[in-house]
């Protein structure tokens, strides 16, 4: 790295013998001088990272010995000149990050040492026909269309990229016959129609991404028998089936999203077996049913977000063994009963939602121990009771439930709003629009609970009707004394002091004796 700057000078011609050239990451403006094309030795050149513009030389074409050639991240425009199509040496060509427009030239499909070609980010408008080629890069370019179906005459293909393109029309079935394909992107464009059923034909596959197209159908069973693959995207079309169907032999699996399609039925145990899954997204279908438990033995789960489905019945316990949790996020479902105390054992959780369902009791305390967790949205639930202490919390939405006593003193309600409480039954503290705590210092004492006022509502009419007995008692044997002269007898005098004479049910007689001294 450098700071040279200034036009390439056109007598670096004269360098005859020159082999290898590398002028990257400086300032050199102007255009790549046409003299350059006299290097005939030159095996690679590298003018990559500098303000260089104008179109690429055909001079560069004369070049028979050059085997790499990189000129990204210029401002080079116009179109691939055809000549590049004699450099029979070629190995890579790096073109990617420049203004570049037009076709790919046929001609590089002549290229049989062709390895690489990355011109991600240009301005092609179509792909040329590149047959030796193991590693095709297109992403982010204009491209429009639909996919030729000569793609699948590249058997060497392992890697190719078509991704944020404005391809259309269906993926054509020859892409099949890419049996070494490792990964395919074609995700952000505009196809359409079904996933073809011979993807993945090949087994190779290991990464596969269609998100954000307008793809319809089922996964195709090849997909489904794709053994090593470990990232599948498919998020954002309308693809359909049951859910419970859509399981692979997919034990590789890390990363799955199947997000806003159209997928129905319940889920399924099978979705907890993947030991090496670590996101699961499936927002945004038509799922039903209750969250098998199984999903509590995915340990190495990260991400799971099965938000915006129809899901019923309780939050699994068990979800609290996802040990490796960071996200998780079931908001907008039907889900009841309460929130399991387990999830306070999640302590890597950083991020819960569980808004918008018909959760009840109150929030357990357990979830203090979440000692990562900083946004916490439960609203528009039916939870009660008082707000626990959660302190590491940057963002909480509590509102429309039935919470009632003190807000606590944390950082996510010092500078909350009304809005994220509002809704509820009678909070108190130190959050503009609320009512101030009268209770003072014991504001943060526990309330009493259910359990313990049954006790007591118990307790105090028996200790009241004791004392009403002995005060009856008391009362009558004033009344008894005061009414008698103790008599006094010969002989032996009974050495207790209160005993019952009589007992009708009805009366009781209570006679006084007195041992007297001799």
């Amino acid at each position: 790295m450098n700071n040279l700057s200034g036009p390439i000078p056109p007598q670096i011609g004269l360098l005859s013998k020159l082999k290898y050239l590398d002028l990257s990451v400086n300032q050199f403006s102007g255009g790549i001088p046409l003299e350059i094309g006299r290097l005939t030795d030159l095996e690679v050149m590298h003018l990559v990272e500098n303000q260089l513009n104008g179109s690429i030389p055909q001079e560069i074409g004369q070049l028979t010995s050059l085997y790499e050639l990189a000129l990204y991240t210029n401002q080079l425009d116009g179109s691939i000149p055809a000549s590049l199509g004699n450099l029979s040496s070629l190995v890579s060509l790096h073109l990617y990050d420049n203004k570049l427009s037009g076709p790919i030239p046929a001609e590089i499909g002549n290229l049989t040492n062709l390895a690489e070609i990355y011109s991600d980010t240009n301005h092609l408008t179509e792909i040329g026909k590149l047959k030796s080629l193991f590693d095709l890069e297109l992403s982010e370019n204009q491209l429009n269309g639909s996919i030729p179906a000569s793609l699948g005459d590249l058997t060497n293909l392992e890697i190719l990229f078509l991704r944020d393109n404005q391809l259309s029309g269906y993926i054509p079935k020859e892409i099949g016959n890419l049996h070494k394909l490792v990964v395919l992107e074609m995700d952000t464009n505009q196809l359409s129609g079904s996933l073809p059923e011979g993807i993945c034909q090949g087994g190779s596959l290991v990464r596969f991404t269609v998100s954000d197209n307008h793809l319809s159908g089922p996964i195709p069973q090849s997909l489904k028998n794709c053994k090593n693959l470990t990232r599948a995207l498919f998020q954002g079309n309308q693809l359909t089936g049951n859910i419970s169907k859509v399981i692979g032999d997919w034990q590789n699996l890390e990363y799955i999203d199947l997000s806003y399609n159209k997928f129905y039925g319940g889920l399924s145990h099978k979705w907890g077996r993947y030991q090496r899954l670590q996101r699961l997204h499936l927002v945004g279908n038509n799922i039903t049913g209750s969250i098998p438990t199984d999903f509590g033995i995915s340990t190495n789960l990260t991400f799971l977000d099965l938000s915006s489905n129809h899901l019923v019945g309780e939050i699994p316990k068990k979800m609290g063994s996802l040990i490796s949790l960071l996200w998780l996020k079931l908001n907008d479902n039907q889900l009841s009963g309460s929130i399991p105390p387990e999830l306070g054992s999640l302590s890597h959780l950083e991020y819960l939602d569980l808004s918008s369902n018909r959760l009840n009791k109150s929030i357990p305390e357990h979830l203090s121990n979440c000692l990562q967790l900083y946004h916490l949205n439960l609203s528009n639930n039916r939870l009660s009771d008082r707000i626990p202490k959660m302190p590491a919390l940057l963002y909480v939405d509590l509102s429309y439930n039935q919470l009632q006593g003190h807000v606590p003193d944390c950082n996510a309600f010092r500078n909350a709003t009304i809005e994220v409480l509002k809704g509820n039954k009678d909070l108190c503290g130190n959050v503009e629009g609320l009512p101030p705590c009268k209770r003072g210092p014991a504001i943060d004492q526990q309330p009493i609970k259910k359990g313990h006022k049954v006790v007591l509502i118990i307790i105090f009419p028996l200790l009241g009707g004791l004392v009403l007995l002995f005060a009856f008692i008391g009362i009558f044997l004033i009344a008894e004394r005061s009414g008698r002269t103790p008599e006094i007898e010969d002989g032996d005098v009974q050495n207790d002091l209160f005993s019952i004479s009589n007992f009708d049910g009805r009366t009781i007689v209570i006679k006084q004796s007195f041992r007297w001294g001799t």
